[in-house]
């Protein structure tokens, strides 16, 4: 298992290093998952959730009703 885990290390600190990340919440992804599997970023911060939109907000909350 921890060979796995070494392996992932190396491809993810790879991607993260190269910059090859479209979208930021992706880049953070997987800055938190090498981190969690002992490897190491720098630097790093934990970004603040972004707020949803109202329409996002009334579309959640009826799924959520629908189920109850």
């Amino acid at each position: 298992m921890q060979q796995l885990a070494d392996e992932v290390i190396e491809w993810g600190s790879e991607l993260i290093e190269n910059d090859t990340f479209p979208r930021s919440d992706y880049l953070e992804l997987l800055q938190l998952t090498v981190i969690f599997l002992e490897g190491s970023v720098f630097p790093f911060s934990i970004r603040k959730p972004g707020s949803i939109k109202r329409e996002q907000h009334n579309r959640i909350c009826k799924k959520i009703n629908n189920h109850h």
